[in-house]
């Protein structure tokens, strides 16, 4: 429910489930509960007869009319026919074999979903628009907004009727009376007001008011935004003061009251308030309610009767595939910020920082003392002493949902009040929710909070002082942007539809509550914005049909904010805004009155898609009956294999003589045509059809990728609909042949025909991890790869047969211990040394090895990944089967064990190793370790030794602020896949035909329907499981509900609605419950959810992951043939096979520890992105004191076997395999030299020209913060052309002008973007242009020019001068200018671009570029 405290939402059940649990309804019989019975179109044109024929029915059955009218709750007779009753399960299921009767479902609930806003969106009251929208409507005087809703409080201010005209003659509703509420409350603004309880408990409404009285506040809330009337002086205790109105001021309102504060919005109540509002003659349906279950019977009606319906899209958000109210004939409404925030000062001894607050207390005389909190845990509070005191915390790793992140800092405020706390500081991703607390409550953002830690661990008696918070209001705050909270699609069922289809100010919105104003954030707030601008056109454009609104809204939307950037959307990590966060794009209220041309629907085809999409609903009409040929202003083809061809009609509604012209924006991969591309209107031709095709340019099985097509008319319109594309590739489908021999056959036969080759298809296909390192393969180096972790010496991947004698430069040795002798070094490992001093005893007995031997295996996979000796035929149980070798299989290796089981990596043993391997001579040092911690000492050093230093970047993604190891003079490594999956295909029930609907064309589905075959991931090596197994269905796996219900011998099927922000612990989650399911001998578990790369082998259990498409699947086929419902387990008989034969496919995503840095983050860091030779999915393995986190990945040596392991523990050793060859190659390049050929020749799309995307939740574009330069590159860094190399002084004189470094700074200029690094990062761009200089050194062909191509960042004008070099013999160096100005004044987040020096074709040189616009030095971006 919305409060002040929380957003205005009840946190929906995934759609993978049951939506939510059936509406016990009060009635005499326990076993009887409310239905509702659909029968389609009213038969009678007379309500009463409608109803006397839902008597007549009912008796039929019952016997006696006078039960059957007792029994009958609600008679939807107005828009369409049906009723609600109390049914018992078998006279439902009597019921329902009626020939007259189209469905029979129970009815459930639902949830219900803030001065400034209107003129955000241009409908500015105060200035004077004589051709704005709200003066050409009158201020939407005349037309009704009927709102379903929590009721409303009719003295508020906003409900006002002065300078109101008469009730529009046309009302045929009521003003319903009850408790608090009479016949006076109604006037003419609030024309009539209806409530419902029938079917509801009675002891569920206990202290609620049994009338359309807003006991709860968000009906207020919304009715006010749509529809309020002026009323000036408004705020919240002086934050947001200004004038309260609703988008329509003039407009009238209908209150529907079907929502309860302990029920929620019950199916029956929704469906008769829009059933009744039909009847009435509403104008508007405004309905800022949770997930679309039944009212899909009444939705359609009432827009086939005229009326536009506005539904809220959920606050689910950023998880995809969370989007509610996903129906074609309604619009579906995202929130998005507006430009406002409410910045609240810091002041730490001599230091300012700023949070943002809902803080309006008067400013704090003095300062208090500031504690460090940590994860603010219940027991960290309790042990210690925080009265009176100001309490740091870090949501550590936050949800994915929103909300349930806004939960967190409540609990804590909750937590620190009741310890009588003076407040609290929170470190948080840029969720965009404020709102007040139990205590002072400050947000801030993760680098903030580091530098906050620094100064409160170094102050003796650290301190701080809270101002209250300021307005900053307009184009200097960075708006829109899509909220965190706001539900994401694609659509789960209908992903033939982009939805949302618009987005609205929906954060910190300011309108009535009761009798005062309060802050409400949910999409149930932007809701009523869409609904008061569709008041506004119905009132300018009174024959409009609700299709031609909608449309008008999306093909005028706009898709930057107003200095120009492209919209972003809010999460745990920040990313561009797509048509799955925003649909057309953020509503333009005034462009939508003219929108040049509209895309019209007969309601009538609405009906016949309606009919296919469910077979209950009677006979499908249609040949192809796929959604995206209803004529929406938006395309989505979920399915493309080839090609598709779809068509569009659009209506002028602008000038009579007009041409428009098409401009095409294909989605990555796929070519798009219109033809005609030209459409000419005049006074006889008013109407033009059209065809689109999309033709697949790559056969790969991919994500959706985003594009648009516009008319234009040569300035005064542009009418723009999103697209939307998945790739879709047949082998992901059914097997075609039984015989596994036969489907690999296949593969290659398909490849081949690309590659022309049989022997070629087959080599890739087997080999396809290899082709990362070609042109190395052959190459024998005497280069050692240095290793800081222990080692299995009797791997095969370690024998040295075929190499030469161990360099004479070596002068380490080989230090023996327990189970490892002389012996164990050969002339593969020429060194090895183990670091015990200093760590505790009983840390060290729990089945370690005190010598060089690895007891865990981490170091052996990692060691072998560099630099792994050739092994043909290794696998794990014959999956990723092929051969092992490293980046450099000839190199050395030289073992440095400074890592253990239970006590990690000791700084001091670390510091030792780096030490030692300087003395011992090695060339490149790979530390897959984390965490910035004292080895920086050593590591500067080495570098300055020559030696290049690589380190992964972290397994904290994808959360911002996390990446390790982020020191100027190492190479910092992100994780990335390759293109291997691993699909398991899972059979439901015997082989039936009936699992989806067969509109649905999901693309992992649409080959999978004729024998019920869906598919997901594993690493399941068994046989062939022939057997059918019971399926148990639970709802989060918790061990409460498995621990209850007998599971053994049963295939368990998760929805794990859970899923944290990060995928370590997703990792962890369902490690937890196989371990549960394990002891409960369960046979196996199906894990619903999000694409984390978190796949591990689950021993003796079988666990496969899939998608919440799949999910939804299972879901629904145990909900049709269960037979009971156990405390939220479902237990069905021999309803699933699994047929887990493992094929290969094609993918690739990028997930990793993220940038930027919180402590330098003026560098750029992850460097590169790593996937390499084994490297498959998220890395998320660290060798640290939090142990070992499960995924999917890298096959590579583990003591006696291969193993997959994740981490970018696996991509830094890839790194630091190339690493060695290219120094083999260039024996006299620097470590600078090496790092620069790595990120300059790195490449940002994939094999098929795709972007590289970074999963996570949600999936998004890469920047550089997420993978550096890009994706490591290395034939094309063995000649980059270029490098910018950096002299070792210079990182010492940098150095030590941080806060890490106790000796004097000598620089003048010390910010880290003047150190000459392949990559610029300007974090604080102010109104003062900002020049950096680079230098570069050709290392290329001696006579080559080369000239600068600049790519500026978003908001940024970005000059090289000069931008032509040229090198001959004698000048092999140049310094080049690079110039940087802000293009707007704005508080920004970074944004992102590339210098790249073109060679004339043979070498491109690219650097990544990242830049802030700010105009506050301590910002907290936390909006």
């Amino acid at each position: 429910m919305a409060s002040q405290h929380f957003l205005s939402s009840i946190c929906l059940f995934l759609l993978i489930t049951l939506n939510s649990f059936p509406l016990e309804a009060f009635a005499d019989k326990p076993s009887t509960k409310l239905y509702i019975v659909y029968l389609g179109e009213r038969r009678h044109e007379d309500p009463d007869l409608v109803t006397a024929s839902h008597h007549d029915l009912l008796s039929s059955l019952l016997g006696s009319m006078e039960e059957a009218v007792n029994s009958i709750v609600y008679s939807y007779r107005h828009g369409f026919s049906g009723f609600a009753a109390m049914l018992t399960e078998s006279l439902a299921d009597q019921i329902a074999e009626l020939p007259e009767v189209i469905s029979v479902k129970p009815s459930r609930s639902v949830p219900i979903h803030t001065t400034r806003s209107w003129e955000f969106l241009g409908l500015n009251y105060n200035q004077h628009q004589p051709t704005g929208l709200l003066r050409k409507s009158n201020f939407g005087d005349g037309v009704i907004i009927g709102v379903v809703d929590t009721g409303i409080w009719p003295e508020s201010r906003s409900f006002d009727d002065h300078g109101h005209g008469p009730v529009p003659s046309r009302w045929k509703g009521i003003c319903q009376t009850g408790e608090l509420f009479s016949i006076h409350s109604c006037n003419r603004k609030i024309i009539g007001a209806r409530w419902y309880a029938g079917g509801i408990d009675p002891s569920l409404l206990a202290g609620e008011y049994k009338s359309p009285r807003d006991s709860q506040g968000h009906g207020t809330h919304t009715a006010s935004t749509a529809a309020g009337s002026f009323v000036r002086n408004v705020s919240f205790h002086g934050l947001g003061s200004g004038t309260a109105r609703g988008g329509a001021p003039r407009a009238r309102l209908a209150i529907y009251k079907a929502c309860w504060v302990d029920v929620g919005c019950p199916d029956a109540t929704v469906l008769k308030a829009i059933d009744d509002a039909i009847h009435d003659g509403v104008d508007i349906l405004s309905l800022s309610l949770g997930g679309q279950l039944n009212p899909y019977y009444a939705s359609i009606h009432a827009a086939a009767k005229g009326i536009p319906v506005v539904f809220a899209g959920g606050n689910d958000g950023p998880v995809p595939q969370t989007i509610a109210n996903d129906l074609p004939w309604v619009i579906t409404v995202a929130a998005s910020s507006i430009d406002r925030s409410f910045p609240t000062a810091l002041t730490f001894g001599d230091n300012q920082a700023s949070g943002q607050s809902m803080f309006y207390g008067s400013k704090q005389d003095g300062s208090i003392e500031l504690i460090d909190g940590g994860s603010c845990s219940a027991e960290s509070i309790n042990c210690t002493n925080v009265a009176g005191k100001i309490v740091l915390c870090d949501d550590g790793e936050p949800p994915a949902r929103a909300v349930a992140a806004d939960g967190y800092l409540h609990d804590v405020a909750k937590r620190l009040n009741e310890a009588k706390a003076a407040g609290v500081i929170v470190a948080r991703p840029p969720l965009g929710l404020l709102s007040t607390c139990q205590v002072l409550c400050v947000n801030v953002d993760r680098g903030r909070r580091a530098r906050i830690l620094a100064y409160v661990t170094s102050s003796s008696s650290p301190v701080v002082r809270v101002s209250p918070a300021s307005n900053i209001v307009g184009s200097q705050v960075m708006a829109p942007r899509v909220a965190a909270f706001s539900s994401r699609g694609p659509s789960v069922l209908f992903p033939e539809l982009i939805k949302p289809d618009i987005t609205a100010p929906g954060a910190t919105i300011l309108a009535a509550v009761r009798d005062s104003y309060e802050f409400l954030s949910g999409t149930s707030m932007a809701c009523p914005h869409v609904s008061g601008v569709a008041a506004l056109l119905k009132a300018v454009h009174p024959h409009w049909s609700p299709a031609a609104i909608k449309s008008a809204l999306v093909t005028t939307a706009h898709t930057t904010t107003a200095n120009g950037f492209p919209i972003e959307a809010n999460g745990g990590v920040r990313k561009l805004a797509d048509p799955f966060d925003f649909g057309g794009g953020q509503i333009n209220p005034n462009r939508a009155s003219d929108p040049g041309l509209i895309y019209d629907v007969d309601p009538k085809d609405y009906f016949k898609y309606f009919h296919c999409s469910d077979d209950a609903l009677g006979s499908c009409d249609l040949v192809d009956h796929h959604l995206y040929h209803l004529n929406l202003p938006s395309i989505s083809i979920p399915d493309l294999k080839t090609s598709v061809t779809v068509f569009r009609t659009v209506t002028n509604v602008g000038d009579t003589n007009s041409t428009y012209m098409a401009v095409v924006q294909s989605p990555p991969g796929v070519k798009v045509t219109v033809e005609p591309s030209l459409l000419q209107f005049n006074c006889t031709q008013k109407v033009h059809t059209f065809m689109v095709k999309f033709t697949s340019l790559q056969m790969v099985q991919g994500g959706f990728t985003f594009g648009s097509l516009t008319w234009v008319d040569g300035g005064k319109h542009s009418v723009r609909i999103p697209l939307a594309v998945r790739l879709y590739i047949v082998y992901l489908g059914e097997r075609q042949h039984e015989d596994p021999d036969n489907v690999t056959a296949s593969h290659h036969h398909m490849l081949s025909s690309l590659l022309r080759s049989e022997e070629e298809a087959a080599n890739s296909i087997v080999y396809s991890y290899k082709h990362g390192f070609s042109g190395f393969a052959a190459m024998l180096t005497q280069s050692q790869a240095h290793r800081i972790a222990g080692i299995w010496p009797e791997s095969r991947s370690f024998d040295d047969r075929g190499y030469g004698p161990v360099p004479s430069r070596w002068r380490g040795k080989c230090q023996v211990g327990e189970e490892f002798s002389i012996h164990n070094c050969n002339r593969k490992i020429v060194g090895a040394r183990w670091y015990a001093e200093g760590i505790d005893r009983p840390w060290l007995m729990d089945g370690e090895y005190m010598s060089p031997r690895d007891s865990i295996g981490h170091g052996t996979h990692t060691a072998s990944t560099a630099a792994g000796s050739f092994v043909g035929n290794a696998s794990f149980h014959g999956l990723g089967a092929g051969t092992a070798r490293g980046g450099a299989p000839r190199a050395r290796l030289a073992i440095y064990k400074v890592c253990w089981r239970i006590a990690g990596c000791p700084d001091a043993a670390v510091l030792k190793a780096i030490d030692d391997a300087m003395d011992d001579g090695v060339d490149v040092l790979s530390l897959s370790i984390s965490g910035l911690l004292s080895p920086y000492f050593a590591s500067i050093h080495a570098v300055a030794k020559g030696i290049t230093v690589v380190f992964s970047g972290g397994n904290d993604g994808p959360i911002p602020h996390s990446v390790h190891n982020d020191l100027p003079w190492v190479i910092t490594v992100a994780a990335s896949s390759v293109d291997r999956s691993f699909p398991t295909v899972i059979t439901l029930g015997d082989n039936q035909t009936v699992v989806v609907r067969p509109h649905s064309s999901r693309a992992v589905l649409n080959m999978l329907l004729t024998k019920s075959l869906l598919q997901g991931q594993s690493l399941f090596y068994g046989s062939k499981d022939d057997g059918f197994k019971e399926l148990a269905f639970s709802f989060s796996c918790a061990a409460v509900d498995l621990n209850s219900t007998d599971v053994a011998g049963k295939m368990v099927l998760c929805a794990d609605i859970t899923v944290p922000g990060g995928s370590v612990a997703a990792g962890q989650n369902l490690s937890f419950v196989v371990r549960n399911l394990r002891q409960l001998k369960a046979a196996g578990v199906i894990v619903a959810g999000y694409p984390l790369g978190v796949l591990a082998p689950c021993e003796d259990l079988i666990c496969v992951l899939v998608d919440y498409d799949v999910g939804l699947q299972i879901s629904n086929y145990a909900q049709r043939e269960g037979s009971r419902f156990d405390s939220c387990i479902f237990v069905l008989p021999n309803t699933l096979r699994l047929f887990l034969k493992n094929r290969w496919c094609q993918q690739w995503q990028i997930r990793h520890g993220e940038g930027e840095s919180s402590i330098h983050h003026r560098g750029k860091h992850s460097d590169v992105a790593e996937g390499g030779r084994f490297l498959v999915e998220r890395a998320q393995f660290i060798v640290s004191r939090t142990g070992e986190a499960p995924g999917v990945g890298i096959l590579a040596a583990a003591n006696t076997s291969y193993q997959f392991m994740s981490g970018t523990s696996m991509s830094c050793p890839h790194v630091s395999g190339v690493a060695a060859l290219l120094k083999a190659l260039h024996p006299q390049w620097s470590p600078a030299a090496v790092k620069s050929a790595l990120v300059t020749t790195a490449y940002t799309t994939n094999a098929y020209g795709f972007p590289i995307e970074a999963e996570g939740v949600p999936r998004k574009l890469a920047d550089p913060f997420d993978f550096g330069g890009g994706h490591i590159d290395p034939n094309r860094a063995a000649d980059p052309g270029l490098v910018y190399d950096v002299d070792p002084k210079d990182y010492f004189e940098y150095f030590h002008c941080t806060s890490i470094s106790s000796k004097p700074c000598e620089l003048v200029n010390h910010r880290l973007y003047h150190l000459n690094l392949p990559s610029i990062s300007i974090p604080d761009l102010k109104n003062t242009p900002v020049t950096v200089w680079r230098s570069v050194t050709n290392v290329g062909d001696a006579n080559s020019t080369y000239e600068a191509i600049v790519q500026s960042p978003p908001g940024v004008s970005m000059t090289v001068e000069p931008s032509l070099l040229r090198f001959n013999s004698s000048r092999t160096t140049h310094t080049f200018a690079v110039t940087f100005a802000p293009l707007h004044v704005v508080q920004g987040d970074f944004t992102f671009g590339s210098l790249t020096w073109c060679g004339g074709g043979k070498h491109t040189v690219r650097i990544p570029i990242a830049v802030r616009v700010i105009i506050q030095d301590f910002f907290s971006d936390v909006s």
